[in-house]
């Protein structure tokens, strides 16, 4: 089972909503990121051992202009509530995730300049009943890109 797209569109949608607050503007610098994410999976059939992967990427002014920092957009979801500020944010949101699947999700995250980390918890509802997700990440600036 593949979890990836589901951070990379948590984490999109996160940075995305950014973008919309007009007084805002999280305070991450441009450069080479790494960032590692552990998520933890939870159902009454089965429960998966906590899985942690490390990417690398080049994040530019421009991406975090644009909100486009670090991921990109997901269609599939939508912002139920946000606080943004500079140095982090609270986003709660829900997505569809096709074949009759769901999740929400809260998150919070904080920024400061060369580093961020955060929390994400959410519920996937599909045909298998339940699931209980929560992600745990952290990034770091390496400098350059």
């Amino acid at each position: 089972m593949q979890h990836r797209p589901l951070l990379f569109t948590t984490t999109a949608l996160l940075l995305t909503s950014t973008a919309m607050a007009a007084d805002a503007q999280p305070d991450v610098k441009p450069g080479l990121w790494e960032t590692t994410t552990t998520t933890t999976m939870l159902s009454d059939q089965f429960n998966m051992p906590p899985m942690t992967q490390t990417t690398t990427e080049c994040v530019t002014a421009e991406d975090i202009d644009k909100g486009q920092a670090f991921l990109e957009d997901n269609d599939s979801c939508e912002v139920i509530e946000k606080e943004v500020r500079e140095d982090g944010m609270d986003v709660s949101m829900s997505c569809d995730q096709g074949e009759g699947g769901s999740i929400t999700m809260n998150s919070s995250m904080t920024f400061d300049g060369d580093s961020m980390n955060g929390i994400i918890t959410g519920t996937m509802q599909g045909p298998m009943g339940d699931m209980d997700m929560k992600i745990e990440l952290s990034g770091k600036r390496l400098g350059d890109c």
